[in-house]
């Protein structure tokens, strides 16, 4: 796979103190590499102190590497993924987004469609949701979950988008702008991006792609039906999605985005 038209920084957050993601970064690495002039990664710091031989590997192959501090938040490694690709000169097209889903897409048979949808998106914002087929792979409780929250976001901005984001294509001169009134502590931080973008008047373009089917079993080496029965089945893993996305309803009835309701 050769792509001689890069259009993207990429923008990730990486929390992998374990080593779990290695060999299958270091495996996909060239060809991130073919797809994007920049890889910049915000890394956790369990990740610095338990991983930080490969993130020297990353380093010395090419890939920008921040490093935040001790007391650091989530949505501080959000934020610092996405300055990093914004501190780099020009107006760029940044694709934020999650390296487990970017690994699953590029070696299971979605790459030349990753690619392609990636270097299409020319709007202002493009939000990569998931399609029916890809929801289709996912956990019922993820979904009626997730699925929940992206109807009361409807409320606020008109239509349902997906505020657990999977990914987004946007410019550096947006990104530059939704930075400076972003503030969530969380992984809601992507969610709160959505909305600020809303509020700026910037309209973003929903694109709704196969390639983010779900990731877990590609990554976890466990059989999809089996992995998603499990995950059906366990009583704590709906609190583990309460718990991530009750974050992004809190968002909704904040002062700061009640101009949307206009």
């Amino acid at each position: 796979m050769t792509q001689n038209n890069k259009t993207h920084i990429l923008a990730i957050t990486h929390h992998d103190p374990t080593g779990k993601f290695n060999n299958y970064i270091k495996n996909s690495l060239s060809k991130l590499q073919e797809i994007f002039t920049h890889i910049c990664i915000s890394t956790t710091p369990p990740t610095i102190e338990k991983n930080g031989e490969f993130l020297n590997f990353l380093e010395k192959s090419g890939c920008i590497v921040y490093k935040n501090e001790i007391d650091s938040n989530i949505g501080d490694h959000y934020r610092n993924s996405l300055k990093t690709a914004c501190d780099i000169d020009g107006n760029n097209k940044i694709f934020f987004g999650f390296i487990d889903r970017i690994l699953f897409a590029l070696n299971n048979g979605y790459s030349t469609q990753f690619i392609e949808d990636i270097n299409n998106s020319a709007t202002d914002m493009v939000l990569f949701e998931r399609s029916e087929k890809a929801w289709q792979t996912h956990p019922v409780n993820y979904r009626n979950i997730e699925q929940t929250v992206n109807k009361l976001g409807s409320f606020l901005v008109g239509k349902e988008v997906e505020l657990a984001t999977c990914g987004f294509s946007t410019y550096s001169n947006i990104a530059k702008k939704i930075l400076e009134q972003s503030k969530a502590d969380s992984y809601s931080a992507g969610a709160e991006w959505i909305l600020i973008a809303f509020l700026l008047g910037f309209k973003p373009t929903i694109k709704k792609v196969d390639w983010l089917s779900w990731e877990d079993p590609y990554i976890e080496n466990i059989p999809l039906e089996q992995l998603k029965s499990m995950k059906e089945t366990d009583k704590y893993e709906f609190i583990k999605r309460l718990e991530m996305n009750i974050p992004f309803i809190d968002l909704l009835v904040q002062k700061r985005f009640y101009d949307l309701l206009k």
